[in-house]
C-alpha cells in the first residue's frame, strides 16, 4: 500500500492517520480480500462509490477481540499479588472502595474477568470493601454484546471451575455472567481519543486504583498512543496500577509516564 498515491483519509469514515501503518495495511488487505477487490486500487475505487463499504472498513478499525483471562500471567499477577495491594490500600485508608477502568474493553470479558478476581477475593477473605468497574469501548455494537454477558461455550476454557461455577448461568451452548456480578460493571460509550476528556463521564472524577488497557495501544499511530497514556496516568490515583498487553509494556516505558513493576511484567505505576 502506497499512503502517497491512495489518500485513505478522503474516502473512509474514520481517520486513518490515528491508526498504526501496519495494522491499517492489515485490515485494508482483509476488507480488499472480502469485497473480491483484485488490487489496493480496485479496493481504493470501491471506496469512492460504495458508502456502505466505508462503513465497514471504519467498523473494522475498531478491534473487539477479547477472551477471558487473557494473559494468563498477568491475571495470576493480580489475583495473587495486585488485589491484596489494593486491598490493604482501601483498608487502611478512608475509602473503601476499588475503582477499575477497563479501558477497550470490547466485549466485556477482561472487565468480568477483573470483577471475578475482585469478589472472590472478597468472598475468601471476608473483608469489608467495594468495588466499581468502568467498563469502555468506541464501538456501541460490541458495548450491547458486553452488557448482555452472554458467551459461547469455547469462550470459557480460561475461566477457572471455581469462577464458573460462581459467576455464571450455563443455557445450552451458552453461558451468561449472573447479576450478582454484573452489577459492578458499568459498560459505556468512550473514546480514548478525544481531547476534551480523561476518564469516562459515568466515572465523574477518575482516581483509578487499577488501569486495564491491553492490547489497544499498538492499533494505534505513536501520537496517538501517547495520547491515550497521557489520559490515562491523568486518570489513575497515587498508588494505582495500569495493566497493558505484553507486547506494549515498552511503548508504555518509552513514554516516560510510568514506572515498570518487575521486570517482566506489562504492570505499571505513574511516575
Amino acid at each position: 500500500m502506497d499512503e502517497i498515491v491512495f489518500d485513505w483519509d478522503r474516502f473512509s469514515e474514520a481517520d486513518m492517520s490515528l491508526y498504526d501503518n501496519s495494522f491499517l495495511r492489515q485490515t485494508i488487505q482483509v476488507r480488499q480480500s472480502a469485497t473480491n477487490c483484485k488490487s489496493t486500487s480496485d479496493y481504493y475505487l470501491l471506496l469512492q462509490s460504495d458508502e456502505q463499504e466505508r462503513l465497514l472498513l471504519a467498523e473494522s478499525l475498531k478491534n473487539s477481540y477479547s477472551s477471558f483471562f487473557r494473559s494468563a500471567s498477568v491475571f495470576s499477577l493480580l489475583e495473587d499479588y495486585l488485589v491484596p495491594q489494593l486491598v490493604r490500600q482501601k483498608l487502611g485508608g478512608t475509602h473503601r472502595e476499588i475503582r477499575v477502568w477497563s479501558a477497550g474493553c470490547a466485549a466485556g470479558q477482561e472487565a468480568y474477568s477483573v470483577a471475578m478476581i475482585l469478589d472472590y477475593h472478597r468472598f475468601l477473605s471476608k473483608q469489608d470493601y467495594s468495588f466499581r468497574i468502568f467498563a469502555t469501548d468506541y464501538s456501541p455494537r460490541i458495548l450491547e454484546v458486553a452488557r448482555h454477558g452472554r458467551y459461547d461455550r469455547q469462550s470459557m476454557d480460561n475461566v477457572k471451575l471455581k469462577y464458573l461455577d460462581r459467576y455464571f448461568e450455563g443455557l445450552g451452548s451458552k453461558f451468561t455472567v449472573k447479576p450478582e456480578l454484573s452489577q459492578y460493571i458499568q459498560f459505556s460509550y468512550f473514546d480514548l481519543l478525544d481531547t476534551a476528556s480523561i476518564a469516562p463521564p459515568d466515572s465523574l472524577f477518575g482516581e483509578f486504583d487499577l488501569v486495564m488497557c491491553c492490547n489497544v495501544l499498538f492499533y494505534y499511530s505513536p501520537e496517538s498512543r501517547l495520547l491515550i497514556l497521557h489520559k490515562l496516568v491523568r486518570s489513575l490515583a497515587d498508588g494505582g496500577y495500569l495493566i497493558t498487553g505484553e507486547a506494549e509494556a515498552e511503548m508504555v516505558e518509552n513514554s516516560g509516564l510510568f514506572v515498570r513493576v518487575g521486570s517482566h511484567s506489562p504492570v505499571f505505576r505513574k511516575r
